[in-house]
């Protein structure tokens, strides 16, 4: 990366703001923008590692941000799904050579999706962290996106709520005691919270059931996250049965309990229950 913007203590030379600026168009006008994310990825690194001061690696890891939001939406306009394999997304690339060079299909799938954020709720988020003294993240990003729209935002995409059966409810009742639930108080839980929260992903931890999703895939995600981080141990989450969808995806690739339970729908559509850290076949009472 050609760069001459002033040394750190370490001797490691980071770009000024109006360097990755320019960096950052003449990557768009060459089509070399993932060689730049790269390379802004590998600078973040070796200055994490050195230790520069945090306001210089918040700029990075904003700059890398931006660049993956312009790889995302240059990847929904210009790159079309092949024909999709079995129990695959039709939004899913099914031939890695359509994909830039250099690009995974984990690495585009994210990217589309960070590039969905609107700009005024990613802009949100990094003034949320800033303020916060963390770094930002694509990830966290994506996590915020789920916990609310901008004001103005359209709420077309929102999901009806969930019409569940009585012996639904009540199987779900049996498979745990949620820390959390998110959603109606249908079943017994220690403490209940409302989806439309705008922070409401933030009070997930231990033993979750959600049960009020409207936007499945943001949310599938941010609770896979934090299961992942061993915030949630435990997750049962209902989900409208997309299998075209992302999330329904990740389930079937990572060989996650799920079950269709009978007579449940939301609108006509079928529901899913998704488990995620489950000790037993617990969706078994519910569904096939």
């Amino acid at each position: 990366m050609p760069v001459s913007g002033q040394a750190g203590e370490r001797g490691i030379v980071i770009p000024s703001q109006g360097q990755l600026t320019l960096l950052r168009e003449q990557a768009r006008a060459d089509g070399k923008l993932h060689d730049l994310r790269e390379q802004l990825a590998a600078l973040f690194a070796v200055g994490e590692r050195f230790g520069i001061v945090q306001a210089e690696l918040v700029r990075l890891a904003v700059s890398r941000l931006e660049v993956e939001r312009d790889i995302g939406g240059q990847l929904k306009a210009e790159v079309h799904p092949g024909r999709p394999r079995k129990m695959s997304p039709a939004v899913t690339i099914s031939d890695a050579s359509q994909l830039p060079a250099g690009l995974t299909r984990q690495q585009a799938m994210r990217f589309r999706e960070l590039a969905r954020v609107p700009e005024s709720l990613f802009q949100d988020y990094l003034r949320a962290v800033a303020a916060e003294g963390r770094l930002p993240t694509s990830s966290g990003a994506r996590r915020f996106a789920a916990r609310g729209e901008p004001a103005g935002a359209a709420k077309a995409a929102a999901r009806p709520k969930l019409n569940l059966a009585p012996e639904v409810v009540s199987a779900l009742a049996r498979m745990m005691v949620p820390d959390v639930l998110v959603g109606q108080a249908l079943v017994p839980a220690r403490r209940i919270v409302s989806s439309e929260q705008r922070r409401a992903l933030d009070e997930l931890a231990g033993e979750v059931m959600v049960l009020d999703c409207p936007y499945p895939q943001a949310w599938f995600e941010a609770v896979h996250d934090l299961h992942v981080q061993r915030v949630v141990t435990r997750a049962v989450l209902v989900l409208p049965l997309e299998v075209h969808s992302r999330w329904y995806t990740t389930v079937v690739e990572r060989w996650l309990p799920c079950w269709v339970p009978p007579r449940s729908d939301i609108g006509g559509q079928p529901l899913v229950v998704v488990e995620m850290g489950a000790r037993e076949r617990g969706g078994a009472a519910i569904g096939s």
